[in-house]
This record gives C-alpha cells, structure tokens and sequence, in this order.
C-alpha cells in the first residue's frame, strides 16, 4: 500500500454501509501490468480462481459476517418510530375540574415500543431523535477511516474482529442505555462499525478470486447486503419494543467470533507485507482443497515474485497528494464533477432508504419493498455498463429517479406515490453501483486511489445532514422527495459533463488525462445541437408543478374571519403544528382542499395554537377535530381521515345523518363567547408568564409567586364587591327587639285558668287545647318540684261560673 492508502485507506475506497462496492472496482485499482507467471492473478489461475476453496470461505464465511452491517445501518429507524401521544394544548389552562367536565374520558394503557416514548422524545424534543441518527451516520464517518487504516497495516482480519467489537459493545450500550444521551453514545459506537463491517469482508473476497470473479463476488456482497435489510425488517416486526429489538439485532454479531479460526488473512495483504511463509501455508491449502496438483517449491518461487510484484505496484502513487487532482484545468474539473455526483449519490440512496417506513401505513411493510426493489439492480447494472455505457446509463438513471421523487407532490397521495418512490429507489442504486467503474476509469492511475479516497469521504459526509432532511418529512411528506430528487436531477446533468469511458483505455498520469478532448463530453454535444431530451422532460414537469400551485388550498380561520363559515357548506379542521396525528392529516387535508369547488364547498383550517380563543368557543378537547358546517349548524365529523372518505361523506350528504352540535355549545352563543374570552384570557396568561421569565429575568417560581399573590387579592376583591352588591339588591330586614312577659302570681294563674275553661266549655277543641297547656304546664312544674300547686290552682277554676273573656295564660320558659 502506498502513502496515500495509509492516509485514505483502500476500505474506504468502497462507499457507506449501505452502498455497495464497485463491480469491477479491484480491476480499476492502481496496479502494474504483470506476467502471469510472477503475478497473483496468474497464481490464482493456477491453483483454482474460483475453485471449491474459494467458494467455500466466501459463501460460509465471509459473505456471512458482512450481515451485520445492513441489520445496524438501518435498525435506528425502528426504534424510533414516531408514537401517539399529545402535547399540552397552549392556551387551554384549565383547572382540573373544568378539563373533567368538558374533556370526557377515553383514555387507555399500553405498552408503547418506541424509544421516543420513554425518553420523551416528542414535542419540543422531536428532533432529538433524528440527532442520534446524525451522530450515528458521523460515527460511520469516523470508522471508516479508523478501520481502514487498522486493515492496511494490520491486516483485514484484525480488523474485521476489531470492528466486530465495537460493534456489539454499540449494540449493548444501546440496549442499556437510561437516557437520551447513552442512547446517543450507543449509536455512535455502533456507527463506527458501519460500513467497514461490511467493506472489509467484501475487500477479502475480491482478494482471494481472479480478477474475472470480482464482479461476481461484489454483486454478490450487494445480494447480502439486500437480505440482512430483509432479516432487520423482519427482526423489527418480531421485536416491536425498541430495547428487545437493539439486543436482537446485536446477538447475530456475537456468534461470528468463531470464525476467528476459519477466517483467512488476505493473500494480497500479505504478499504486499512480506510475510511469505503465511502466504504459502494458505496456498498450500487452496491447491489441496481445490484438487491443484503443484508442487510447494514452484509455489514458493511464484509466490516471492508476485511478494515483490505487490510491493512493486504499491510503490505506483508515490509522493502525490490531493493538491494532484487540483492541479491543472482537466483533472480538476472530473475531480469536483465526480466528488458532487458521488456526494449526490450517497445523500438520495440513504435519504430515501430511511423514507421507506413513511411510504405506507404499516412502516414494516413500506421498508421492506424499499430494500426488495433493489434486488432488480444487478441484472440492469450489467446491461448498463456494457451496453448503454458509463455517462449514459449514469446519468439516465440519476434524472429519472429524480424526476420521479419530484413529481410525486403532483399526484395525490397513495399507490401512485409508492410506484414513484419504488422507482427512484431502484435508479439511484442503478447510478451508485455505476460511479465506482466510472470513476475509476475517468481518474489516472497514478492519483486513482486519492480520487477514491476522497470520493468516499466527500460521501460519508453527505449523511450526516440526510435526517434532518427527512424529518421535514413529519410537516410535509413531499418535502424530502422534492430535496433528494432535485439533487439527483441536477447530479444527473452534470453527469453529461463528462466524458464516456466504454471501450476507451485508461489514463496512466495527470498528463494523459489533460490531453483528452474537452468535446467528448454528452452536455456539450447536446446543448450545441440543441437536441436536449431534457427539454420537453422539465416543460412538462414545469406545467405539472404549475397546476400544482394553483390548485385550491385550505382557507386559514382564525379570531377574525371565523364567522364566515357560518354562512354556506364548510369542512373545518382543527390542528397544532406539534400534533404527530395533524402532521399525518395535513397532506390528505390539502389534498382534499382540492376537490373544494367541485363539490362545492370550502375546505379549512385552524391553528390552535394561534387562535386559542376559537379553541374554547368550538369547545375543541381532541386534535385533530373536524367539524362539517352547513348554514351555522355545526357536525362533528366521524368517519376515515382519507381523501375518499371526506369526499363521500360530503357528496352523499352523509353528514345529515349526524346529530348536530347542541345549541348550547353553538360557537355563535353568548356563553361560548365567554368560554372563549376565557381561553383567550389563559392563553394572555401565559404569554405574560413567558415575558416575565424571558424578557425581564423573572425565576419561574417567582413568577408563580406573583400569579399567586395576585390571584389572592383579585379574589378577595371580587369576594368584597359581590357582598356590596347582595346588600345593595337585598338589604336585611330590621330586627324587631324581644320583649320577655312578666310573670303573674299563681291565685292570678289560676283564675285566668278557671275563666278559660268555663268560656269555652262547650268547645272541644278549646278544652282540647287546655288540658294540653295544662299537662305541659304540669311537665314544667313537675320539673321545678311544684306540681300540687298547679292541681290546686285548676280545681277551683273548673268550678267557677264566672264569665270572663277567655285569656290565654303564657307558658313559663323551662
């Protein structure tokens, strides 16, 4: 190995993880012409190029321990699927009692699998996770180039087991981890191993065939590649909680330490180290398993020539650098073409492999078809590069696959979507399996391995930014598709920038590469002909994204236009930007916005969040609410939140079925225009809470404190004003004074008593009511000890004839 791939080393010369080496990119590596006899390629003819040997270590051994690479580059995506749940509405400050009212109660418990979930990463920390995948993509950058380094001077072997660790111990931090940062700590170690888990492999299997086999063993290394994102889908599906999950994708790895004692070293490797004795021992082995009958001292003269053939051709690069392919006008316009084109490249395929799960409703479901639509690939690349030729194939693939992402947000949503997306998958890998020949045959041999290096590099770094990228795709779904094809597009014309390198020799030195026509190159053949097919290809998707923009859209309500919808036929949607199921809807709903004026109607909707008063007056406790208005009367949608069934509840007028909105809760009423100045009210309260915190360095609790006090002493004033006016309205009546009877002496008593019952002495009920004064009067004096006085002071007065006027005598107090 040179300087050069001490630096950049050769691991990293085959792509990201989830890319693929080139077909035929060992053939394109720098090397020398040799003869057959003195060379490795010649030896291997000998002894069995492709023999049972070979097979035997390939499809047992290597090719199995690249698995784990397309399991951890991907496995993120399902730990992290998106969750219900729901934010805190702000605006809506109810106490406890007025949400159990008003809210009715339709909750229920379960498990959630998601690692989103239990780190609570969702609201305001919905970005987190896409965090953690970026970290995860710049750990891969950073292994790469570790790994490499560690396989050129160390061997591939140590390497590879090297890697194997730092894999596994990334899966188990994974699976351990107690927060948000230890997650993020365990895929970025995980990421270390992705994609040189995969590379080296890979690297060994081309070393250890004849160079007519290297295509073979590459396509196959992609087929691997392709199933180990099958078993991650199924392994995903069986392990929905993210934690069983992160340890069933980790334990496959650990098994494949065995093959410590059955793994070969790399023959090149150590023919380009000097070790000999090694080598012939493995050669020893390939002529005896593979049925070769040649003699050990013909292979130990053969294997020191190609020993010094290796160290030879490594010396090819020696003293450049990367300032090389800046050098002069020629090799410094390729090397900034290639390195955009292989940055573009990188940045579509991963972009839309981690857009899969969002494809469809079952997220299982839509990764899978992404990772099967691949699988096409390898037919069509062989046709590509021998028939259509490098450019052509190259840059029809990347334009068409852009084409296809962008003129998805033309079409409404569904199975369309899906076919276009399917296809601009397969393309890209079309172009990516394409770059690595391609470049190899564009760059000169004294700089190929640099212009490799860098590539890659350039590559790696395009990933990092790739989730941010598609989580624009939680407010839009087309947002990312319009990104990545936009790019593929633009990589796919730039591509005609460059010359066509089928059945042309390659460049030896910078020189040779300058003298090549600047003519031979598709952009300049087809802009001064003026026969462009792109022409008609943009004017069409121009028009189509013009009618796009000029379709119906959602009419915005808000404080002060919202009785408009009280006249006509109205859908209104009620969302929060932050609502993970308003985010799902708004695609469907702008869809649907679209269809407005045929079925005569207007489609809109309200942001909660900016008009928190209309969330009080429509009595709003769900997101997203519905609500279907003909005339002022308000029906809580109920049915699918899809475009046909909007569209059918609307056109077969099946809203009237639906009972109406009571009239007590209309939105127009007097009190839901209190409920609403009160939403309004608590949402001007937490601003107010905001300023006091943000703007005039208030502490929380201080604020607190202050609402609290303030709460108090508007409450106490309220207390004494609504006192003053219940006096005002109903003064109490006076209280007249109690006036105690004086007691008379009993001979008066008595007499009086006498009176009464002569007078009314032919009255039942005077007597009736008599001997009850008197048996009272009896209980009393018994009380005090005087009840003979009482009997005797009755006998006299029933005797009595007397005629008096009757005269109630008062009842002494006990």
């Amino acid at each position: 190995m040179t300087d050069v791939d001490d630096s950049f080393p050769e691991a990293l010369k085959l792509g990201k993880g989830p890319r693929k080496s080139s077909l035929v990119m060992a053939e394109s590596a720098a090397q020398v012409q040799q003869d057959d006899e003195g060379s490795l390629e010649g030896l291997l003819d000998q002894v069995g190029a492709f023999g049972k040997w070979q097979k035997i270590v390939l499809f047992m051994i290597l090719l199995p321990a690249s698995l784990p690479c397309g399991i951890h580059a991907f496995n993120q995506v399902f730990m992290q699927l998106p969750v219900d749940h729901h934010c805190s509405i702000p605006g809506l400050g109810l106490n406890f009692s007025m949400e159990s009212n008003l809210i009715p109660r339709d909750g229920k418990f379960g498990l959630i699998p998601a690692g989103t979930s239990e780190f609570d990463l969702v609201c305001d920390k919905e970005l987190y996770p896409t965090i953690a995948l970026a970290f995860n993509n710049f750990g891969s950058l950073i292994g790469v180039v570790f790994f490499g380094f560690i396989s050129d001077r160390h061997g591939r072997k140590k390497s590879f087991f090297l890697c194997l660790t730092a894999d596994i111990i990334g899966g188990l931090t994974t699976y351990w981890a107690t927060s948000y940062i230890w997650f993020t700590v365990g895929r970025t170690l995980q990421g270390l191993s992705n994609p040189a888990i995969w590379q080296i492999p890979t690297i060994m299997g081309m070393e250890i065939v004849g160079g007519k086999q290297r295509a073979f063993v590459s396509m196959m290394a992609c087929f691997y590649f392709n199933i180990s994102l099958i078993i991650a889908t199924g392994l995903a599906y069986l392990f929905p909680f993210w934690r069983d999950y992160a340890l069933a994708t980790m334990l496959p790895s650990v098994p494949v330490y065995l093959l410590w004692w059955v793994m070969p070293e790399s023959p090149r490797w150590l023919l380009g180290k000097g070790k000999n004795e090694e080598a012939l021992k493995m050669f020893k082995k390939i002529n005896r398993v593979n049925g070769a009958k040649i003699e050990e001292e013909y292979l130990s003269r053969v294997l020191k020539r190609a020993s010094a053939s290796e160290r030879k051709a490594s010396e090819v690069g020696k003293g450049k650098s990367y300032l090389d392919l800046f050098r002069t006008p020629n090799i410094r316009r390729k090397t900034m073409l290639i390195n955009f084109i292989w940055l573009v490249n990188q940045m579509v395929y991963v972009g839309l492999s981690y857009y899969g799960p969002s494809m469809t409703a079952n997220p299982y479901l839509g990764f899978l078809l992404s990772s099967l639509v691949d699988w096409p690939v390898f037919p069509l690349i062989m046709l590509a590069l021998d028939k259509i030729g490098r450019r052509s194939s190259k840059s029809i693939s990347m334009i068409l696959g852009g084409v296809c992402a962008i003129i998805t947000v033309a079409i409404p949503s569904g199975t369309g979507v899906l076919v276009l997306y399917l296809i601009s998958k397969l393309t890209i890998n079309v172009s990516f399996l394409i770059i690595y020949p391609f470049a190899g045959e564009l760059y000169p041999t004294e700089v190929r391995a640099l212009g490799f290096a860098l590539g890659s590099y350039i590559g790696f770094l395009g990933t990092i930014p790739i989730p941010f990228i598609v989580h624009l795709g939680t407010e839009n779904l087309f947002v990312p598709l319009i990104i990545l094809g936009c790019l593929s597009t633009v990589g796919g014309i730039l591509t005609l920038m460059l010359p066509e390198t089928l059945g042309k020799p390659m460049p030896q030195t910078v020189e040779e590469v300058e003298k090549i026509s600047q003519e031979d190159n598709a952009f300049t053949i087809l802009v001064r002909k003026g026969k462009s097919l792109l022409v008609p290809v943009y004017v069409i998707l121009l028009v189509h994204l013009a009618s796009a923009h000029s379709k119906e859209k959602p009419i915005t309500i808000d404080e002060d236009n919202w009785k408009q919808v009280l006249e006509g036929e109205w859908m209104l949607e009620f969302f929060a930007p932050w609502c993970p199921a308003c985010k799902s809807l708004q695609s469907t709903w702008e869809t649907f916005a679209e269809w407005g004026p045929d079925l005569g109607i207007k489609v809109a909707h309200c942001d909660v969040t900016k008009a928190a008063g209309l969330s009080g007056r429509f009595l709003v406790t769900a997101l997203p609410t519905i609500y279907h208005v003909k005339d002022g009367v308000f029906r809580q949608y109920q049915g699918s939140r899809d475009k046909d069934a909007f569209i059918s509840f609307v056109e077969e007028k099946k809203w009237e079925k639906i009972d109406p909105v009571p009239f007590w809760q209309s939105p127009g009423s007097i009190h839901m225009s209190i409920v609403s100045e009160f939403f309004r009210f608590s949402n001007y309260l937490r601003d107010l809470h905001k300023v006091l915190v943000e703007d005039y360095g208030v502490t929380t609790w201080g604020s607190y404190a202050l609402f609290g006090v303030s709460t108090i002493i508007v409450g106490a004033l309220l207390g004494l004003l609504l006192v003053c006016i219940i006096d005002y309205v109903n003064p109490p009546k006076p209280v007249e004074p109690f006036v105690v009877p004086k007691q008379t002496p009993a001979s008066d008593e008595s007499s009086d008593d006498a009176s009464v019952t002569q007078e009314s002495g032919d009255g039942q009920g005077d007597v009736h009511d008599t001997s009850n004064d008197e048996e009272d009067d009896g209980e009393d004096e018994d009380e005090d000890g005087s009840a003979d006085d009482s009997t005797a002071a009755a006998a006299p007065a029933a005797a009595s004839g007397d005629a008096q006027q009757p005269r109630r005598r008062p009842r002494r107090a006990d």
